[in-house]
């Protein structure tokens, strides 16, 4: 449903791959375990807030 997160900031990168689609201002980052057909939602943003700040 979503494509791979590739930030702009380097200081925006999680320590592992995150996958990002947006549903109007709100970024919903997750993961997809597909051995055990698992979503898991990592983080949920406000896309208006500091990107320098995500994941931490």
């Amino acid at each position: 449903m979503g494509a791979v997160y590739d930030p702009v900031y380097e200081s925006s990168m999680p320590d592992h791959e995150v996958r990002v689609t947006f549903a109007g201002h709100f970024g919903l980052y997750y993961t997809i375990d597909e051995e055990n057909r698992r979503v898991s939602l990592e983080y949920l943003e406000d896309c208006r807030r500091n990107p320098l700040k995500k994941f931490s």
